[in-house]
C-alpha cells in the first residue's frame, strides 16, 4: 500500500505550494518524478511549462510541455492561460488566436482574463477597434477589483493610442498593420 506522500495529487499539490514559494528546483524535481509516474497527470506538464518558462527561460521547453498538458487534460484552465503569455511573448498571433479561441470554451476558464489576453493580442496588431471590444467585455463580465484596475488600464492605453493616431499630421504615414 503507497503512502498519501506518493500519491499524485498529493505530490502535484506540493509542486505547487512549492513554486508559490519560489522553490521552482525542488517543484520541479517533484513534477518531473510524477510525470515518471504518472505519464499521463496532464496538470503536472502545465506547472512544468510555467517553471521552464517563467524561471528556467527555456522557451522550448515550456511549449513542449503546455501542449502534452492540453492534450492530457484540456479541461484544465490554468494552461490556456500560462500557454497564451508565451505565444504573446514571441508575437505567435495565428495560434494565439487559435489557442485563446478553445480556452473561452474551458469549463471554468476565467473568460475575463481570455479575453483581455485577446485585447492585448488585436492591440498588438493594430486592430484597436476589436481590442477595445475585448477589453470592454472583459471588464463587463469581471468581479474581480484586480482585474477590473487592469482591464481599465488597457482601455485608458488604448484610448490614449487612439488619441495619438487620431491626431496626428496627415501628410505622416504609418508602417501598415495587420487587420486582426
Amino acid at each position: 500500500m503507497s503512502s498519501v506522500s506518493e500519491h499524485p495529487e498529493y505530490r502535484f499539490f506540493e509542486a505547487d505550494r512549492l513554486i508559490g514559494e519560489g522553490r521552482v528546483v525542488e517543484a520541479a524535481e517533484i513534477l518531473h518524478a510524477l510525470v515518471a509516474d504518472h505519464p499521463t497527470f496532464g496538470r503536472a506538464y502545465n506547472h512544468l511549462g510555467y517553471i521552464y518558462e517563467t524561471r528556467f527561460r527555456d522557451h522550448a521547453r515550456a511549449e513542449a510541455y503546455y501542449r502534452e498538458g492540453l492534450s492530457l487534460n484540456p479541461d484544465y484552465p490554468a494552461v490556456y492561460l500560462n500557454f497564451a503569455i508565451l505565444l504573446s511573448s514571441q508575437q505567435r498571433w495565428d495560434e494565439l488566436a487559435d489557442l485563446l479561441e478553445r480556452a473561452l470554451q474551458c469549463p471554468g476558464i476565467n473568460a475575463p482574463k481570455v479575453l483581455h489576453e485577446k485585447g492585448m493580442m488585436l492591440e498588438a496588431r493594430g486592430n484597436y477597434a476589436l481590442a477595445m471590444a475585448a477589453y470592454l467585455d472583459a471588464l463587463r463580465m469581471s468581479f474581480a477589483e484586480q482585474d477590473i484596475v487592469l482591464f481599465q488600464r488597457s482601455i485608458t492605453r488604448l484610448e490614449g493610442k487612439l488619441q495619438f493616431f487620431n491626431a496626428r499630421p496627415e501628410n505622416v504615414t504609418l508602417p501598415d498593420t495587420e487587420a486582426n
